[in-house]
């Protein structure tokens, strides 16, 4: 069974789609020069896929090199040329947050600081009957 669970040294990406035309990508450890390809390849994956909204983890991501935030930056680029919603939750990670304060990305991270959040948004409610 062929799945996008890419292993490199010190890089964990996880692949899950919870529901039709959303996927969610967590991503654990460090995103730097030698991990950045294998990370740039899953994501390029899923936003070539039908896919409408893409949630990127960020949040356990350990080391954030500036090759990395720079895929990401491209990640962004790439899923908006595709009209696919690409929501970046790292505000948990002060790594990811120097990092992107330091390339001039932080207003790309979702105000949200949790994926879960996010996907409470994105998902429809299970089992309640249209109360708001």
């Amino acid at each position: 069974m062929h799945h996008h669970d890419g292993t490199a040294a010190g890089l964990a990406v996880t692949a899950t789609r919870p529901a039709s035309g959303l996927a969610v990508v967590r991503v654990r450890g460090e995103i730097d020069r030698d991990t950045e390809p294998q990370f740039t390849h899953c994501l390029q994956t899923l936003l070539d896929a039908a896919t409408e909204v893409v949630v990127v983890d960020l949040a356990e991501v350990t080391f954030p090199a500036a090759r990395g935030v720079d895929a990401v930056v491209e990640g962004v680029t790439r899923a908006g040329s595709r009209d696919v919603a690409l929501r970046l939750v790292g505000r948990r990670s002060d790594a990811v947050v120097r990092a992107f304060s330091a390339a001039g990305a932080l207003d790309l991270l979702d105000p949200a600081s949790d994926a879960d959040d996010v996907l409470r948004t994105l998902l429809p409610p299970r089992g309640e009957d249209g109360g708001s």
